[in-house]
């Protein structure tokens, strides 16, 4: 399940029964359309629209793959404490 914000509110949505893109995992921030199942009840996740911008880092593990952290975001402000 996914907690998406829509116009009509906060929904939990299932996630689709067909297997989104390979490369394309859904984040925060991500665009995305809706479908609703007969009867109105259950709201699915149809697609991903495409990324204006993405922030990213290398994942753990010994493969080098991508980790998206948040998607369609302008700015990113980071901190760190130091001594």
């Amino acid at each position: 399940m996914l907690r998406v914000a829509a116009n009509v509110g906060e929904l939990l949505v299932k996630r689709p029964v067909q297997k989104l893109d390979e490369g394309m995992k859904v984040a925060v921030g991500d665009w995305v359309a809706l479908e609703y199942a007969a009867g109105g009840d259950v709201v699915y996740l149809r697609f991903v629209l495409s990324r204006m911008t993405k922030f990213s880092r290398a994942a753990a593990g010994i493969a080098l793959k991508e980790q998206v952290v948040a998607a369609n975001v302008d700015y990113v402000f980071l901190m760190q404490s130091y001594q």
